[in-house]
């Protein structure tokens, strides 16, 4: 009698990555973003807003603003297109991908960007 043993281990391909500061809106909050892009082109942005920077670890706990959309490339870059509804709206933003981080960046005109802001991996 023979037997067999099959074991499957499941993992995900979606990447997280994460930046945490104080926001700037009109009031102090401390706040954590969440990017997570998934491996059919689309992104999930989630921003957790708390007063407490202390407590930054906790912010799942938090309740979050989400927003979605598609990746495309552009040369270098990545752009990151927000849909609402399943329209596109005028929000996008100009990303480098790395493995460890998503380094976003801004278009200051005459073919030039400046980085802004760099999310880091969360998980592997």
């Amino acid at each position: 009698m023979n037997i067999v043993s099959i074991s499957l281990i499941g993992q995900t391909t979606e990447k997280t990555y994460y930046v945490k500061g104080v926001s700037n809106g009109p009031t102090y909050c401390y706040q954590v973003t969440e990017l997570i892009i998934k491996p059919n082109s689309e992104y999930e942005l989630n921003s957790y807003g708390c007063g407490d920077k202390k407590r930054w670890k906790e912010y799942k706990k938090w309740k979050s603003e989400k927003s979605s959309g598609k990746i495309t490339k552009s040369g270098e870059y990545y752009t990151l297109t927000e849909y609402r509804n399943g329209n596109k709206t005028d929000l996008s933003w100009n990303c480098k991908i790395k493995n460890k981080a998503v380094i976003f960046y801004l278009d200051i005109g005459n073919g030039k960007m400046r980085r802004t802001t760099k999310y880091k991996r969360t998980s592997w």
